[in-house]
């Protein structure tokens, strides 16, 4: 029986160069242990297409196995979930696969895909909105584990020139890329991001880039107006420590497009999605005051 290997399916989990000159050895030594799995009266290799070069190349007799698949689809949805865990892929990169691949099923059975591929669905979620939204560059970096999924995302909801501008600061950056990340739009120029907002042809990520910047500026605003009002009561070492902290405060996580327009929103009830506390508590904890502090 001669056997096909589609170039779709080769590239879908490649090896290293290093990987197969193991791989190669292995099978010198001790032959092909495992069966070459075949797709149904297809006789297209859906496992072990590396093995099989090597195989014919060395003259190794090999075992195989039929599998029955609907489409091609499936194919590759199997191939990533029950392969991946043998290429010691970490859980961002099988995300990015798999959205790559499942399009819009895997929005409806991504319970069931995440379980299978033993990764959390949040994780499976963040990797959609990656390859959906995601620039090429932002992209590959998830895929190849330079970037995890979350802050991927993160990124994802930005210009996609905006996307690659930061993915390359980042790079250069020993920050915590959620941190980074939190910093950056607030410390842009408004030219900068009038640029930005004027080059980008989607109008979802233009407006949500100018909303994200108007609210991280309008937030600051009145985080300074909370340390005014609050100075008689915290020294200046707290102070310091609070102005720091507040590159914490999720500003920019809260003030999402649908919540944006909430002024009457106090301030110091931003939840830090590092320590889980609010402002509020934080300004009780570095006071060492048990009293709540009202504003």
């Amino acid at each position: 029986m001669e056997l096909e290997v589609l170039p779709e399916l080769d590239a879908l989990l490649p090896r290293t160069a290093e990987e197969e000159k193991e791989l190669e050895k292995s099978l010198l030594e001790d032959g092909c242990r495992d069966s070459i799995i075949v797709w149904k009266d297809q006789n297209i290799i859906v496992d072990g297409m590396t093995r099989y070069k090597y195989c014919v190349k060395n003259n190794i007799p090999f075992d195989t196995k039929e599998k029955d698949f609907q489409n091609i689809y499936d194919v590759k949805k199997w191939m990533v979930v029950n392969q991946t865990a043998r290429r010691n892929l970490k859980p961002g990169q099988k995300a990015i696969l798999l959205a790559k691949i499942n399009g819009d099923q895997t929005i409806e059975n991504v319970e069931e895909i995440a379980k299978k591929a033993h990764i959390s669905v949040k994780t499976l979620k963040n990797g959609v909105e990656v390859v959906k939204n995601g620039s090429e560059k932002l992209q590959e970096a998830a895929g190849n584990d330079k970037i995890l999924a979350r802050p991927a995302k993160k990124i994802s909801q930005y210009p996609k020139k905006l996307q690659d501008e930061i993915l390359e600061k980042l790079e250069q950056s020993e920050e915590n890329p959620e941190t980074f990340i939190r910093k950056y739009i607030p410390q842009m120029d408004e030219g900068e991001v009038q640029k930005f907002v004027d080059e980008e042809e989607d109008v979802v990520k233009a407006d949500y880039l100018k909303k994200m910047y108007d609210a991280s500026k309008t937030g600051l605003d009145q985080l300074e107006n909370a340390f005014a009002e609050h100075n008689e009561k915290i020294s200046s070492e707290h102070a310091q420590e609070i102005r720091r902290l507040c590159q914490q405060i999720s500003i920019l996580e809260n003030l999402k497009t649908s919540e944006i327009e909430c002024d009457g929103v106090n301030t110091l009830d931003f939840v830090c999605p590092t320590c889980g506390k609010t402002l509020r508590e934080v300004l009780n904890d570095l006071t060492e005051r048990e009293e709540e502090i009202s504003v």
